[in-house]
């Protein structure tokens, strides 16, 4: 039996893809390749702004795991592994479809099933993870190669998971949703934005109109004292302990 302990720096970043000051003349007269500008909206446009809704989690997490010792052995081995990386949420193009009426300005797009997507965690290749023997007693049953890969897989697996759990699909569903509708606004078309996978459909709902609000407050560098769905910057930290068989 050895215990797994985690000790996670989370850092949220929420990536603003709407700037109010310099967006509002991109999302209001949108450049044709001739250089002219028009306010109809197009498939093309539309999708590089989807493009910009991405939700990005940066992670750290420690873990200090044991090596079970064999029967004629008097010490168990152990050893930490430190692993940062970034976890990115973003829409997939190829699972949207968009319709544009533009005789009754109404654009109507759906998100089908898997089109927000939770990318494996990106480890930096520098100093992404640390490895570090804290006792490595047992001279027949050191700690080997495998052991150092199967916990590194472990710990970056768990970066993802981290992101998962604080709902990083659902932001991310709620940021597309969020710029899209202000976009078409800005052309003054109406939108109707539908997810086929009715969890997010109704997490997103509930997401949409707090980050709507949040929006209005001023910037802080300090941790948001709004609730834990509601929150959009600052560092959040976290103690996991988990022990297994």
């Amino acid at each position: 039996m050895y215990k797994l302990i985690a000790i996670v720096i989370l850092t949220l970043v929420i990536v603003a893809s709407l700037i109010m000051g310099g967006i509002f003349f991109y999302l209001k007269f949108i450049k044709s390749p001739g250089g002219e500008t028009t306010s109809i909206a197009t498939v093309e446009a539309i999708q590089k702004i989807a493009q910009l809704a991405t939700v990005e989690y940066h992670i750290s997490e420690f873990v200090h795991q044991k090596k079970r010792k064999e029967w004629y052995e008097w010490l168990e081995a152990s050893f930490f592994v430190f692993v940062k990386g970034k976890v990115r949420g973003s829409v997939d193009l190829k699972q949207t479809s968009i319709d544009i009426d533009h005789e009754n300005k109404i654009v109507t797009i759906k998100f089908k099933k898997g089109a927000i997507k939770v990318h494996d965690p990106e480890i930096p290749p520098k100093d992404g993870i640390t490895l570090i023997t804290c006792s490595d007693p047992n001279i027949f049953h050191k700690i080997n190669d495998k052991d150092w890969e199967n916990a590194q897989k472990a710990a970056i697996a768990n970066l993802k998971k981290i992101a998962e759990d604080d709902q990083i699909k659902k932001k991310t569903a709620a940021e597309a949703k969020l710029v899209l509708r202000n976009f078409l606004q800005a052309l003054d078309y109406d939108s109707h934005i539908e997810f086929e996978d009715k969890s997010l459909e109704a997490a997103v709902s509930g997401i949409f109109f707090a980050n709507q609000r949040l929006r209005k407050l001023p910037v802080a560098s300090v941790p948001d004292p709004y609730p834990y769905d509601n929150w959009r910057g600052g560092n959040r930290f976290r103690v996991a302990l988990q022990e297994n068989g």
